[in-house]
């Protein structure tokens, strides 16, 4: 079950030996408010992990138009994940700068490869495909929620908001800073804590692949001189 705010900042404070706060967002202590603001900190830095929850399918309904908007929660794109639906042909995301101003300033319409590039805040597709599907993934801005299944958000705003990721790993990253804040001398041996918990959870979110040399056609018989002399 994801923990709220509330009960995360509960147990950063428990750990480190302070009183809990009555409320936090709406508190008006010190203490709340610089929690709150730590919180909403950790939350703006772990979501650039490559955490597997925060990837999202994205789908764009392709006109004549040549921009388009990205979803609301986009962060960045998933690299080599975007194809036309039912089309194997890849998609050139993004497009170098050369080739994209060769294309659109020379008068070459390409096809069978589809060229797009995140521009402006938007999606800038130079050779659109109408009636087709442009289908990729990306990794989302928004590792809180409002409870209940409500609606996903980029930071905390209220006490009953959920944390979607690793509820230790939010707890350990808010401790270490919490206590650098406050002056407490033992804050960087907190940080390394996170940090090695930080690799493991990444490495556990996105699992294993087993690696196996490459075999070659000309394996067999080496082409050097073995010997030595």
């Amino acid at each position: 079950m994801a923990l709220t705010l509330a009960s995360i900042l509960d147990r950063v404070l428990d750990e480190t030996g302070i009183a809990r706060e009555s409320a936090y967002v709406a508190g008006t202590t010190v203490a709340a408010r610089q929690l709150v603001a730590l919180a909403n900190r950790s939350a703006t830095m772990l979501r650039t992990m490559p955490f597997t929850k925060r990837r999202a399918l994205g789908t764009i309904a392709m006109t004549a138009a040549t921009s388009y908007s990205l979803p609301s929660d986009f962060f960045e794109y998933v690299a080599d994940t975007a194809y036309m639906e039912d089309d194997s042909n890849p998609v050139f995301w993004p497009t170098p700068e050369d080739l994209w101003a060769l294309y659109s300033n020379g008068g070459i319409t390409p096809s069978g490869t589809l060229f797009v590039r995140q521009y402006a805040g938007a999606l800038a597709v130079l050779n659109p495909v109408n009636g087709t599907n442009l289908l990729f993934e990306y990794m989302s801005n928004a590792p809180v929620r409002a409870t209940s299944a409500g609606a996903y958000k980029e930071r905390f705003s209220v006490d009953t908001d959920e944390w979607q990721l690793d509820d230790e790993l939010v707890i350990m990253d808010i401790k270490w800073r919490f206590k650098k804040e406050k002056g407490f001398g033992d804050w960087q041996a907190d940080a390394q804590d996170f940090a090695v918990y930080l690799k493991s959870v990444i490495g556990r979110d996105n699992g294993a692949a087993t690696i196996a040399p490459g075999i070659s056609e000309y394996a067999g018989e080496p082409y050097t001189n073995l010997w030595v002399t």
